[in-house]
């Protein structure tokens, strides 16, 4: 991988990483940290030649064994989830529905997120367009598995999303 490439790669994974921690209970800093730490170790193992398959999972693997160590360090604590600390889900939504429904859409993944972080994640990346196969590795499940999970978690939040449409 050229720097260009790697730069391309950061660029591309940089947010979803952050993204991605902060719904796994990071704070936007702390994630921003892992991610970092996630990049240098992957530059590091390119400077190494190790081979690599899978860019994106490895990253995705790293950064969340990052997370991992900062959940078991014994100066972690939890911190509140700020609503303008993640980005709102503009993109995943169609542009004719009104700001109110939109917004309404928001806080209630949001609000499923906070509930069940890695679902919340991985609906995020399913609305996203990101194939099974890749939320699979990213949530290290099969994809067999990671459909039926996805299936479950939407019946879990389609309550919520009604409020929505009653609204």
């Amino acid at each position: 991988m050229n720097k260009e490439d790697f730069a391309s790669l950061y660029t591309e994974l940089r947010r979803p990483l952050i993204k991605f921690l902060h719904f796994k209970g990071l704070s936007v800093q702390e994630a921003e940290e892992s991610v970092q730490e996630a990049f240098q170790a992957l530059y590091e193992k390119l400077l190494a030649n190790s081979v690599i398959e899978n860019h994106s999972a490895w990253l995705y693997r790293t950064a969340h064994n990052r997370a991992k160590d900062r959940f078991k360090s014994s100066e972690y604590r939890t911190t509140v989830v700020d609503q303008e600390s993640i980005d709102s889900h503009d993109e995943a939504i169609e542009p004719n529905i009104s700001l109110y429904i939109q917004e309404c859409v928001d806080k209630q993944l949001k609000k499923f997120a906070e509930r069940y972080p890695e679902a919340g994640y991985a609906i995020e990346l399913q609305l996203e367009s990101r194939a099974t196969a890749e939320i699979a590795q990213i949530i290290s499940k099969t994809p067999e598995a990671t459909r039926k999970y996805l299936s479950d978690m939407k019946q879990k939040l389609r309550p919520l999303l009604e409020e929505c449409r009653e609204a």
